[in-house]
């Protein structure tokens, strides 16, 4: 089975270089986020792990 894409994880939008990952407030709104620029960073993390998508124990380390 084929690993999946950053965007498959993330979102369509979300984006990566040697240096970054950038993934967008709008790719997790179906999650139940309200984009805001006061959003804390464990609000965003929560909304990530609520998109459905199990973190598999090699991906832990």
């Amino acid at each position: 089975m084929a690993e999946p894409t950053i965007a498959q994880v993330f979102g369509d939008n979300a984006t990566q270089d040697t240096n970054t990952i950038t993934i967008t407030k709008a790719d997790l709104v179906s999650t139940g986020l309200t984009a805001s620029a006061n959003n804390t960073a464990e609000w965003l993390c929560c909304m990530k792990g609520k998109k459905d998508r199990p973190i598999r124990s090699k991906d832990r380390n």
